[in-house]
């Protein structure tokens, strides 16, 4: 297995950081590219260890950070840039993950290492939306779709407060519970999910799914997105895809930094998804 640090240049002139792990031997190989959520970043928990796993099956991935995740260009893992975190949209996550795979398709990433008629996307939490909309797109593109603990309609995250907030303050706060920052989200997020609202109805664009295979696995005990929006969006879909019961709440089983050995729910999920994704590349 050999991992390659490599960085893209997205349409708005915004840098994407992001690593390539291609399994040893000769290529081409398949590739799975990976959305990472909220609060995510491409050395999160569970994503070296899904590559790591998908190059043992002959697979290559690619995980990257969006580029107004808030992680700044110098340490991949920490929220330098709450800034950008601010500004974030929909819109703007959306148009990464299609420059990126633009950039696979073109040769700009891992240029004679994959094979890129065969190609999937996967995606956890909000990432798991992103990546529905996205496949819905981009249908003659892609081999298949997985989705880890995603949500099942973007809007019903806009919680009362949180509009409330944007109306009269202009952002809205969480927390990240890891490191103990409060996070702003701008209104920019909550105005640009209402301009786009159509593009982003998930329940209209998983009844578009109608030529890329898609895996649902969903924790049953999930703390932040309860496991009805997986059985949701199986029932919503125009094919119906798999439905894998899961465990171990919202990340499966991953953690930051990872727990060694992995725990069995993040073994379940990762050996399942490996499987089908091996059936459809």
């Amino acid at each position: 297995m050999h991992r390659y640090p490599f960085q893209l240049l997205n349409r708005h002139g915004d840098i994407l950081f992001g690593d390539l792990t291609v399994p040893d031997g000769k290529g081409p190989f398949p590739v799975m590219v990976f959305v990472h959520g909220i609060k995510g970043f491409k050395d999160w928990g569970f994503w070296p260890v899904l590559a790591a796993q998908f190059a043992q099956e002959g697979i290559a991935s690619v995980a990257f950070n969006l580029s107004y995740n808030g992680i700044g260009a110098t340490d991949m893992t920490e929220f330098t840039r709450l800034d950008l975190f601010e500004q974030n949209t929909l819109s703007r996550e959306l148009d990464d993950v299609a420059d990126m795979i633009a950039g696979i398709r073109t040769g700009q990433v891992g240029r004679g290492h994959l094979e890129v008629a065969r190609m999937g996307l996967l995606g956890h939490s909000r990432g798991g939306g992103i990546a529905i909309v996205t496949a819905a797109e981009q249908q003659k593109h892609l081999k298949c779709l997985v989705t880890w603990n995603s949500i099942a309609d973007f809007f019903q995250r806009f919680k009362p407060n949180m509009v409330q907030d944007w109306k009269q303050k202009g952002y809205t706060e969480i927390m990240n519970d890891r490191t103990g920052q409060k996070m702003r989200m701008g209104r920019a997020l909550y105005e640009d999910a209402l301009e786009h609202k159509a593009r982003l109805d998930l329940p209209r664009r998983a009844q578009e799914l109608v030529d890329v295979p898609w895996l649902i696995a969903h924790a049953e005990d999930d703390n932040v997105v309860p496991f009805a929006h997986a059985v949701y969006l199986h029932n919503m879909a125009a094919q119906r895809p798999i439905l894998f019961k899961a465990s171990g709440q919202h990340g499966l089983g991953g953690s930051f930094p990872q727990v060694f050995p992995l725990p069995k729910s993040l073994l379940d999920v990762t050996s399942r998804t490996v499987l089908f994704v091996k059936k459809q590349l």
